[in-house]
């Protein structure tokens, strides 16, 4: 009895395998993956966040281009110990933690498109927005706990930090997210994707630091994605 469920259970969930191909025209993206900072505080991608994001990919059967609308959110890791500011009268926060919300859109431009398997390019806009927090030693109970940059009430003349209130920035930016992705669908029509991207921001303020850095180590973050794709609208 116990093997005979065990082959109808498998025969259930791989019967829509086995029927003829159907095509996902509208799908729910689902993804997460990991992110790497690059700036001040590291010239070069190497300390890791991670993201999760939800969206509607549009994909027309006879068409090239394709089309996706979503949210994203995550963090990326700003640290160094060793950073020096070209003005030697200010010092600058040695660990940011960034949380990132975004709103993007893209569009993907097919360069293999079959019934199973497409490779795109891809370019998106996303409004975003950013809490950046710093870890500060409470002096009560020496507790080290992640604080929000503005909210600290030091002072540049009492402290030499830089703090968020002092370079007076906004926490809303603008990005132009590039990347190259490839996606593979079953025949039941659900899929998954594969996607590096780079976000490029307008803002250089990812680490807490901009007029005082170095201008040729402007803020940007990688990400790679891996997604499953629910169809909601399917044809054959």
């Amino acid at each position: 009895m116990k093997r005979l469920s065990t082959l109808l259970l498998t025969i259930l969930l791989t019967a829509p395998l086995w029927s003829s191909a159907q095509y996902s025209t509208l799908s729910l993206e689902l993804g997460t993956g990991p992110q790497s900072y690059r700036g001040d505080l590291n010239p070069s991608f190497g300390q890791w966040g991670y993201h999760i994001s939800g969206g509607i990919r549009i994909t027309p059967k006879e068409k090239r281009l394709h089309f996706y609308t979503g949210v994203t959110y995550g963090k990326v890791m700003a640290q160094s110990y060793s950073y020096e500011t070209p003005d030697p009268n200010y010092t600058p926060l040695t660990q940011v933690d960034t949380r990132i919300f975004s709103v993007e859109s893209k569009l993907f431009v097919n360069l293999i498109k079959k019934t199973s398997f497409r490779l795109y390019l891809q370019q998106g806009i996303a409004l975003n927005t950013m809490q950046s927090y710093t870890p500060i030693k409470d002096p009560d109970t020496g507790i080290v706990i992640n604080t929000p940059v503005e909210n600290q009430i030091q002072s540049i003349e009492t402290s030499n930090i830089i703090t968020y209130n002092e370079l007076n920035y906004s926490p809303f930016f603008i990005s132009f997210p590039t990347g190259i992705g490839a996606s593979y669908h079953f025949k039941n029509a659900f899929g998954i994707a594969l996607e590096s991207t780079l976000m490029n921001p307008i803002s250089d303020y990812l680490d807490v630091m901009s007029e005082l850095g170095n201008p040729k180590n402007l803020d940007n973050v990688w990400q790679f994605r891996c997604s499953v794709l629910v169809p909601l609208r399917t044809i054959r």
